[in-house]
């Protein structure tokens, strides 16, 4: 599930086997997935400087990426 910094990832959406990635570095948090069967992708990228909201920086990417998924492509 897991290879070279890629993954597949079926946690976000039920029914559905994502392909990405999730990074941060020096204040950068983000993540790009893409559903190769129904060929859409989603990329998020958030910037902070307070390394301890880094769970709420993750919270928000995942909020974001549903909420792009169920307003885009639904």
């Amino acid at each position: 599930e897991y290879c070279f910094g890629i993954r597949f990832e079926k946690r976000f959406f039920e029914g559905k086997r994502l392909i990405g990635h999730t990074g941060g570095a020096h204040g950068l948090y983000s993540c790009m997935y893409f559903c190769p069967e129904e060929d859409w992708g989603i990329v998020c990228i958030c910037s902070s400087g307070v390394p301890d909201k880094v769970n709420g920086i993750r919270k928000c990417l995942y909020t974001i990426v549903h909420l792009l998924y169920s307003e885009l492509l639904k």
